[in-house]
């Protein structure tokens, strides 16, 4: 059997042979020699018998496909930017038993952002079936992150201040948009269930107890490539800027807070907090039929979403919500503020619906006694799910190809993956240049 996995692997039974191209993965000698190939027969003549098996004594190709035996050269060269990198799969499941260690050795080299002892570091982390946690090795797949999303669940975490726990070590990033094996544009739904729950049988997969996370459990996207499971791999639709496509998981979580913690219908509703799952709540409630209305703290920021967020909807406000007939959280957390002022804002017999993920050490003073003698329902979303035949994380893509200035504002701000730090710092100013979200991008 003849297969063309790429312009540099060539499979032939069990056995991987190399090939000359543009971004190859092969010893340096072997690249030279192919290049001379073309006008020396006798380099011609030595590169046929280098592919064929030993010329030196030492372990090939040949062996490490077949032996999963490291060739001398296993040690590879930095990543140039046209560098592609194959992930092999499910694809090749039985005709290349050591084929997967292999290319997950020779793409050893890529860089990621990793938190150990609550410091963050730049610098080269293990690629690969053979390195990550187990579950994503014979049914996975490379992708070169193109950009990353800094979540703002993440921000404290990567902060020195954070007391909470972490995994060790952690390699943060869970908003992923990329690029696939065949140069095609992919997002990664960084929530893996295992499908055979309860909660999965019913489409409720963010409940799954053996849930695994890209960006927690397993290595996440600050890096400049990720190993994840085939099926969490999602190819974008046309948006205006592939950039949008990181958007994928806030939104996921506004649709899925709209479907399953709101009653369908019209109405006011109140949202609060202006970062992205705000906005994103905000414009998805609009286009179901909610009269919104969202509260922004800053008088800087009111105005900049006044011009962004346009439509006969949607409203902006600053601080202060009229009456509603129900208040969605969305704010930081960093206290219960925001909590408060969705109680205080919707009506009696309304719902208060908290998609705020508050810190562990924040003490929540919620007057519950007031709450019951108002018949106010307050319910909780959390993440997003696949129930009552929708898959939230793909509708937020196909939401996405109608994303306008909002769209664009949410990813405006981008740094170059290795200024992480410079990006923190900017999302803890407190003036009206503080970024709404940051963005990192590589360009391996």
């Amino acid at each position: 059997m003849l297969e063309r996995v790429g312009a540099g692997l060539l499979l032939r039974g069990g056995s991987v042979q190399l090939l000359g191209g543009r971004g190859e993965a092969g010893p340096p000698s072997l690249r030279r020699s192919a290049g001379a190939a073309r006008s020396r027969p006798g380099q011609r003549r030595l590169l046929r018998r280098r592919r064929r098996g030993r010329t030196d004594g030492g372990p090939t190709v040949r062996d490490a496909a077949v032996t999963g035996v490291t060739p001398r050269w296993s040690t590879p060269p930095r990543f140039r930017r046209d560098t592609m990198v194959w992930g092999i799969g499910s694809q090749h499941r039985g005709s290349a038993c050591g084929l997967g260690q292999w290319v997950a050795r020779m793409s050893a080299a890529a860089r990621a952002w990793t938190v150990r002892d609550g410091v963050p570091r730049f610098a080269e982390a293990p690629i690969g079936p053979g390195s990550a946690p187990c579950g994503t090795g014979r049914d996975s797949a490379l992708v070169r992150v193109r950009y990353a999303g800094v979540c703002g669940s993440d921000i404290p975490k990567l902060l020195p201040t954070w007391r909470g726990s972490l995994p060790t070590p952690w390699f943060p990033g869970h908003e992923i948009v990329g690029k696939d094996a065949r140069g095609d544009w992919v997002s990664v739904d960084p929530l893996i269930a295992c499908h055979s729950c309860g909660a999965c049988q019913s489409g409720r997969t963010h409940l799954c107890r053996d849930l695994r996370r890209v960006g927690w459990d397993l290595p996440g996207g600050l890096a400049e490539m990720v190993q994840v499971p085939e099926s969490s791999i999602v190819k974008l639709p046309y948006l205006r800027d592939p950039a949008h496509g990181i958007l994928a998981d806030p939104m996921a979580v506004a649709l899925h807070g709209i479907r399953c913690g709101l009653e369908a219908g019209s109405g006011r509703l109140g949202v609060i907090g202006a970062g992205a799952l705000g906005i994103c709540t905000a414009v998805c409630a609009a286009s179901t039929g909610w009269d919104v209305h969202l509260a922004v703290r800053s008088a800087a920021r009111h105005q900049e979403l006044q011009r962004a967020l346009v439509g006969p909807r949607l409203s902006v406000h600053h601080r202060a919500l009229p009456p509603c007939d129900a208040v969605v959280d969305t704010a930081s957390g960093y206290d219960d503020s925001p909590l408060l002022q969705a109680v205080a804002s919707v009506r009696d017999g309304g719902t208060v619906l908290v998609q705020n993920a508050y810190a562990p050490n924040v003490t929540l003073s919620l007057p519950l006694r007031d709450l019951f003698r108002r018949s106010v329902t307050l319910r909780g979303s959390f993440s997003y799910c696949r129930g009552s035949g929708h898959d939230d994380f793909r509708d937020a893509l196909a939401f996405l190809t109608h994303g306008g200035a909002w769209a664009d504002l949410l990813t405006r701000d981008r740094y170059p993956l290795p200024e992480l730090p410079r990006a923190l710092a900017a999302l803890g100013r407190q003036d009206h240049c503080r970024p709404l979200k940051v963005l990192l991008t590589s360009n391996i």
